[in-house]
């Protein structure tokens, strides 16, 4: 294996693993602070924030959001209350309770928002969970390719192909992330002392090397429990 070919591998690991740290950035917006905030500026931020992308974005607001909402509607019926129970021969037990129109359309917006943030967080658990499989599945197959491939160029462009596949795969449950990326190193690193070694073939005991490959195999039998 040439020198040049090796430095392609390297190079190419090195740009997967800026790509990976930056699978798990997520955008998330700071927390809303919906304490005191008018019923019309609660509406306004709701109209402009139905976006599935956004919804998720902020999907942290949306209990703050929910509780202003329910204190808007308290504070509706308390004042509207005060002001029934000023007629004459008020009855408390009397009072029917008509909301704003505003709270009305906020409410339906509220509930809007909350449903939608539900279905997403559903799909993009199923999401996750289906790309901790997929990645698991590409661990499995580079510890293969370490351990069964014998042809060199071959390896290479194998492992080159699944480096692009890990690169495709969206984030993973963060409950999972250090096991599985912490694998992924591992097993790169593996990959490159497995190079290393076929590159001073040349130069070492052919018993050496054989030696050297099947403690590298037993090192990725270890990893994943083989």
């Amino acid at each position: 294996v040439s020198q040049s070919r090796y430095g392609e591998v390297k190079e190419l690991d090195l740009e997967l693993e800026n790509a990976e740290s930056e699978d798990e950035i997520e955008i998330q917006t700071e927390d809303e602070d919906f304490s005191g905030k008018a019923p019309e500026l609660l509406y306004s931020w709701l109209k402009t924030h139905l976006d599935d992308a956004l919804i998720w974005q902020n999907r942290r607001a949306y209990t703050p959001l929910k509780l202003r909402v329910n204190e808007l509607f308290d504070e509706d019926r308390q004042a509207k209350l005060r002001a029934f129970m000023t007629l004459d021969d008020a009855e408390e037990s009397e009072f029917v309770f008509e909301p704003a129109d505003i709270l009305k359309e906020l409410r339906k917006l509220s509930k809007q928002f909350g449903e939608a943030l539900n279905r997403i967080r559903k799909q993009t658990e199923n999401d996750l969970n289906a790309n901790l499989l997929a990645k698991k599945d590409l661990l499995d197959e580079m510890r293969h390719v370490i351990s069964d491939e014998s042809d060199v160029e071959k390896a290479i462009q194998r492992f080159r192909n699944l480096l692009k596949r890990w690169k495709e795969i969206g984030s993973i449950p963060g409950r999972e992330a250090d096991v599985v990326y912490n694998n992924y190193r591992h097993f790169n690193k593996m990959f490159y002392d497995f190079l290393k070694i076929n590159q001073e073939l040349s130069q070492m005991d052919i018993q050496k090397v054989q030696l050297l490959r099947e403690e590298i195999i037993q090192q990725a039998d270890i990893v994943t429990g083989k």
